[in-house]
Order: structure tokens, then C-alpha cells, then sequence
């Protein structure tokens, strides 16, 4: 026979080990000035809801499982850009999140994979990722940057919520 304090130690146990950790609102980091002007310029600006039902003429909307939204911006640019210049570019733009790059024959990737942060009560990862610039092998005649925002908020919110239970 197991002793309830026991069996009271492993309720608790598998209580706390059902909020998952990589979504508490702790894990993501206020916008800084620059990203929440990007995300005003992109949504706000365009009379859009900061995380849009459907795609705009630079806007592709995607809706992932678990009520999550994927929100992909396209920039192009007139010309071909250099890698170290795309990299600050785009980096500038949103406030400098990432601190390298990785770049092979199809373009860049920011590092790391992915950043979150959390403006006007939404919580969401960014990553990006660039194509046609100097050094790559695509024949595209122009840079394009492909800034996606994943929206968080309704996991965060599940976070928040199973962690009250607690």
C-alpha cells in the first residue's frame, strides 16, 4: 500500500509537470522600440489586427495547430545586398534580436532560429531568413527577407492559466 503523502507528492508532481515551461510569459522579452514599430508599420498602420485572419499584398497568414498563427512578411529589395549588409538590415529593423548568421548556397538564417517577445498583450517568436544576396547561389536578381511571427498568445495564455491552478 503507498502511503497518501506520497501519492499526494507524485498529484502535485504531475500537476506542475503539465505547465510547460518554454511558454511562461517570462521566456519572452518586451519589444524593444524599434520592433514595435516595425509591427505598427506592418499591422497597425494597414488597419489590420496585430496578428491578421488572412493574407495582405506582403502578408501571408497561416494558421498552425493549437490555435496558433504564423504571420510571414515579405520584403524586397531593389538590389542584391551582401550578406553582412542584409544581416543588419533586417536585424536593425526589429530592433537587433539576433546576434549572427549562418549563410550557405540558399541564402541566410538569423541565429539563433528564433526570438520571442511580446507586445500589446500578444506573445510570439520571430525568426528570419534571407534569399538572393551577394554570395548565394539562387538566381533571384534581388534580396528578399521573409520576417515571420509566430503568435504564442493563446499557449501563453494556457501556460498562465494551468499555472493559477497550481
Amino acid at each position: 500500500m503507498i502511503p497518501k503523502p506520497f501519492l499526494l507528492a507524485i498529484s502535485l508532481n504531475l500537476l506542475v509537470a503539465s505547465c510547460h515551461d518554454n511558454f511562461k510569459k517570462e521566456s519572452f522579452e518586451e519589444a524593444s522600440d524599434e520592433l514595435a514599430e516595425f509591427i505598427n508599420e506592418q499591422f497597425l498602420e494597414q488597419n489590420l489586427s496585430f496578428f491578421p485572419k488572412r493574407s495582405y499584398k506582403n502578408i501571408e497568414v497561416k494558421k498552425l495547430e493549437e490555435n496558433l498563427t504564423k504571420i510571414t512578411v515579405n520584403i524586397k529589395e531593389v538590389e542584391k545586398l551582401s550578406a553582412f549588409r542584409a544581416f543588419n538590415r533586417y536585424n536593425d529593423l526589429i530592433g537587433n534580436m539576433f546576434y549572427d548568421y549562418n549563410i550557405d548556397s540558399f541564402g541566410l538564417e538569423f541565429i539563433p532560429y528564433e526570438r520571442r517577445a511580446y507586445y500589446n498583450k500578444r506573445y510570439f517568436g520571430i525568426s528570419i531568413s534571407v534569399k538572393g544576396v551577394l554570395s548565394d547561389n539562387s538566381e533571384q536578381n534581388c534580396t528578399t527577407a521573409k520576417i515571420v511571427l509566430t503568435n504564442y498568445t493563446p499557449w501563453v495564455e494556457k501556460n498562465i492559466k494551468c499555472r493559477s491552478k497550481k
